[in-house]
């Protein structure tokens, strides 16, 4: 796990403490984000300076005297007008993509610590709105009807780092996952058609190429419906409507359980 601090520049206030709860609450596979800190500073391996739209286009950005070796800068733009840096996406980009434009900039400058300062040539590591993807991202099933709530939970897992596959219906959900490593499913426990929630459960379980993590949403909560689940595999259970930072914890619980299953010897 590599751990790689942000420290905002050129933010009101009151957005600034948002970014702060956003890399607060990121988990993503291989990196610990968390709001730069002095204390911290020989803990942290990669340093990114989020540079927002007041900071103004003439003034340098200094370097923490405790920086890591390992840093780049990240401009926020309402038009992109520094697509002359290394790093940069637009503003209206900066909630969808930060996390992952983050990951990106801490893979980039592992993999070329010799390019890490804003000022040296972006040569190969120009970021835009498009984000690269990464390799090795964990891959989510979301197996829900309504597709407003389909949506919603395919991008609160992005947001978490996994690559989200949304279905509608069972047996597509089961034939994606024959075929695909599959880390983590987020199933409705009451879908229609002849694969049922908590049937599509069990049989992800038995069929998957790879161990995989189940979640199951429900509109009731019931303890036999509860039981059910866990008896057909089901990792956990949450009652909708559901708490965003509950779904988040169990999410970010269940990636590192499957995570030290993974590494434990067989």
């Amino acid at each position: 796990m590599f751990r790689l601090a942000v420290q905002p520049f050129g933010f009101p206030e009151r957005l600034r403490k948002v970014l702060e709860v956003v890399i607060a609450q990121a988990f993503v596979v291989d990196w610990q984000l968390c709001i730069w800190s002095e204390r911290e500073a020989r803990n942290i391996d990669v340093l990114v300076q989020l540079v927002g739209d007041r900071w103004p286009d003439d003034m340098a950005v200094a370097l923490p005297e405790k920086a890591p070796r390992l840093h780049a800068q990240l401009r926020i733009s309402e038009i992109d007008q520094f697509r002359e840096a290394p790093f940069t996406i637009g503003r209206h980009s900066l909630f969808s993509q930060l996390v992952a434009a983050l990951v990106a900039i801490g893979d980039s400058v592992r993999a070329h610590p010799q390019r890490t300062a804003a000022a040296e040539s972006a040569s190969g590591l120009a970021l835009s709105t498009s984000m690269p993807s990464r390799t090795e991202v964990p891959v989510a099933l979301v197996v829900e009807e309504s597709r407003a709530a389909r949506e919603q939970i395919a991008a609160e897992l992005n947001s978490l780092g996994f690559q989200a596959q949304a279905f509608a219906d069972a047996s597509e959900a089961l034939a994606y996952a024959r075929g695909h490593a599959v880390s983590l499913a987020v199933i409705e426990t009451e879908l229609t058609g002849p694969i049922d929630g908590i049937t599509l459960c069990r049989r992800l379980r038995e069929t998957s190429i790879v161990p995989i993590s189940v979640l199951m949403l429900t509109n009731h909560g019931g303890t036999l419906e509860r039981l059910r689940a866990l008896v057909n595999g089901s990792h956990a259970y949450l009652t909708k409507p559901v708490d965003r930072m509950m779904f988040r914890t169990e999410v970010q619980r269940l990636l590192a359980s499957h995570e030290r299953d993974a590494e434990a010897p067989h």
